[in-house]
This record gives structure tokens, sequence and C-alpha cells, in this order.
């Protein structure tokens, strides 16, 4: 940016160049005792050697002039062109102070092509590196910069209806678009009064197989983060709100720091559709219906990933809520025998002489071969990332009745008690997990 401006003054302030030229460096009393110049000219100027090791080429052409009518001003027309970007400015020249005044008359970037330009100069090796973005960015602004090279602007960005992905992280951003206006540019602060906003037709990610839709939420910035030296650029998340699985979600507000990229927040869900939980208890939950409210702290880092932190979730008695285990043989059965004895193994064929079947044999079994679901009165999840006293990062509580109403039992509570990453690992407890109610 700081070479457009000084392009600008040059243009406006040099009395003889031709095609191709290279960008000079003057003192400033050298530049402006040039004789004044009316005409047209143009050129390439290399920008620095970027992170990835090259250099970026830009295209100017510039059409200058010394007003008759306003003696000690000179005027121009720049255009920059290049990488997908095309940037059209008005300046005017004044030499007494030797400040040019600027104003963009157009600009715009296709950002296909242009972020990758971004990310070669800027974040080669973040964790952006792999993000890809398509959809066009339109500049408007003004500013001004002085023949020392020392220059301010206030600009306003819009991008409507791009599409960001990263394929590496597995995640899809649909329909996106924002505005932020920067006032005392070169500082990258926002106006802190009012969040840029920001919005999100449709977010997915693979792993999580979560579809976010309608998502809202606004940001400000500034150059405050706990980075160190010079303050780091630090990005400050309003609060979200989006759709998700037939019902909403809201996300509190938090902080993100993109040197060192991290997420702590607070989601609150309700009427979230229990069909989710298939995802957060594979191998053990076949089919869910019903919905969830509750709220949970999550938090995400590049090494770890998403990862569900303190909170509860719970589920309520509705008409057709219902669970089905996926098919776990032994389950609850493992440590049950389908008849009740009142004599110890000693006494041979008399213990199964003096025995009754057992009444939930056969619901239990059908329960955990997934072949009966069972009516949900209620579940509640906890989470416990950092365990409990047991150990225990997860409990979920699953109060229930059979479908069938010829069964014997009556009422189900099971407790699922989660020992690792709740998306990984569950373990039925063999004693205190199934209380049978006949």
């Amino acid at each position: 940016m700081r070479h457009c401006f000084l392009l600008l003054a040059f243009a406006l302030a040099h009395g003889t160049c031709t095609a191709g030229d290279a960008l000079a460096t003057s003192s400033p009393s050298a530049l402006l005792q040039l004789p004044a110049f009316d005409g047209e000219f143009s050129g390439d100027f290399l920008l620095p050697q970027s992170a990835s090791g090259k250099g970026l080429t830009f295209h100017w052409h510039i059409v200058a002039e010394s007003p008759a009518d306003a003696p000690g001003v000179r005027r121009a027309r720049v255009e920059v062109t290049g990488h997908g970007a095309r940037v059209v400015a008005r300046a005017e020249l004044d030499l007494a102070s030797g400040v040019t005044h600027w104003t963009i008359e157009s600009a715009e970037a296709d950002l296909n092509e242009a972020f990758p330009v971004m990310g070669a100069l800027w974040w080669a090796n973040s964790s952006f590196a792999s993000t890809g973005i398509t959809g066009k960015l339109v500049v408007s602004g003004s500013g001004s910069v002085d023949t020392s090279g020392n220059w301010t602007a206030n600009l306003i960005g819009d991008i409507n209806g791009a599409t960001l992905r990263d394929d590496a992280d597995g995640w899809l951003a649909e329909g996106v678009s924002a505005h932020v206006e920067f006032p005392a540019l070169p500082s990258l602060k926002t106006n802190a009064a009012a969040a840029q906003p920001v919005t999100i037709s449709r977010f997915t990610h693979s792993a999580t197989q979560l579809v976010l839709e309608d998502v809202r939420t606004g940001f400000a910035m500034d150059e405050s983060g706990a980075g160190g030296a010079g303050g780091s650029l630090r990005l400050r998340i309003a609060d979200a709100m989006a759709r998700v699985a037939d019902g909403t979600i809201d996300v509190g507000a938090f902080d993100f720091v993109p040197s060192a990229p991290a997420v702590a927040a607070t989601v609150q869900v309700h009427g979230i559709e229990s069909g989710n939980l298939t995802h957060l208890l594979p191998g053990t939950v076949s089919e869910a219906r019903g919905k969830f409210n509750g709220s949970v702290a999550l938090t995400w880092d590049p090494a770890n990933g998403l990862r569900p932190g303190k909170g509860s979730l719970s589920l309520k008695k509705e008409d057709g809520t219902m669970l089905r285990l996926a098919e776990t043989p032994g389950l609850f059965t493992a440590n049950m025998d389908s008849r009740i004895y009142f004599l110890p193994p000693s006494f041979g064929f008399l213990r199964k002489w003096f025995s009754l079947k057992n009444p939930a044999y056969d619901t239990l079994k059908e329960i955990e071969h997934g072949q009966q679901p069972i009516r949900v009165e209620n579940i509640t999840i906890r989470f416990t990332p950092d365990g409990d006293d047991a150990g225990r990062t997860a409990t979920v509580i699953i109060e229930a009745k059979p479908t069938n109403p010829k069964s014997s039992i009556q009422h189900l509570r099971i407790n699922v008690n989660v020992s690792g990453p709740l998306a990984k690992v569950i373990e039925m407890l063999s004693t205190n997990t199934i209380q049978v109610s006949f």
C-alpha cells in the first residue's frame, strides 16, 4: 500500500518520465523542485520479495496535469493493475505543503487470484496458507501522503457472496459477506463502537458433520493482542447466531489472534435435533429423535482441533422422542442371566427348577442389538474435559422406557461414562450402569 501512495506523489511532482521507468527515491526538497509535467506515462513496479521468495509485479498508468486555473496544484489519475486487482484513483498535490490528497475512484480484486498473492506476502507459513477463497473485494476510500512517504487513509472494504474453504481442515463457508472500515490506516484498528458485520449462508465441517446456516456475527480489530512487542493483530468476534439441526446456536464473543490462532467460546443451543448425538457417540447410538437445550464451552486450535469444554445438554420428553442403540451385543446382558436363580450352582438341575425367567433379559437384549428403540424421558450430557473425581470427561444419563408395550420393564436409567475424548471413547461401566424397574 505504501508503494502506491509513493507512486502518486512521484507522478504528481516528477517533471520528466518515460514509459517503463523504475520508481526512484528522491529527497522531499528535490522532488518538489522538479518542473511541472502534463501528459501520460506508465511502467511497472516490483514489490519487495515476499515470504514465498518471489516478487510481485504491478503495472501502472498515470495521466498528470498542471491546471492553469489552480497554480501550485498538480492533479493526476492513476491506474494500477496486477494479480487479479485493479485500482483507479485521482490525486491532487499541493506543491506548497508537499501533501498529496487522493480518492479511490474504483478498486476491485478477484479474490481467487489476489488471495494467494496476499498469502505469499503475509502468511505463507501460517495456518491460513491452505485457505482458498473465491469472490470479489470492492474497496473505496480516501487519504493523503507526503513526500516522505508518510500516509494515512480511510478505507472501506466489501465482500459479497464469497466462498472460503480449507480442504486440509475439511471446512467450507459459502455465501460469505462482510463489511469493514479502517478509519485511520496504517493502523488496522476498526471502529470499536460498531462491529463490522459478517454473514455466512452455510458453513460445513466434514469431520464433525457440523452444518451451520444463516450465520450472523461481527468483528472489530485492534493491535493490542497478547503477541508481544508491538502488539499483535487481534480480532474481537462479536456474539454469533446460526441455525443448526432445526434449532439455533448462539456463540459468545471471543478474541482471535491470527499469529497464534486459537478459539475459546461458550455455545448456547436451543432445540438442536438429537440426531447429532450419533456423531458425538459413534458406535453407540445409531438413531435419535428429539431436541436438546443447554450450553457447552468449546475450544479450537490447529493442533487439537475442536474440543468440548465444561457444560451440559439436556433432552426433554416430547412426542416422538426416541433413541436406538447401535448393535452392541452384551452391552446390558453381559453380566445378566436370562433366568433369576434362587439356588447356587452346586444344586445342579434343581437350581434351574427353582428359577424364574428374567423378565428384563429379552427386552434388554433387543435394545442392545438395536432391534427395539427406547422412548426417551430425558437425556442429560455433562462435559468435564479435564476429568471429574472419577476421571470421566463426560457423563450421559438416559431415562427411558421400552417401546414394546408388552415389555415387563417400565423404566430404564442408563449411565454412559466417558473416560476419553467424547467422540472416540465410550465406556459402559460394569457396575451401577443400568437400573431397571419392573
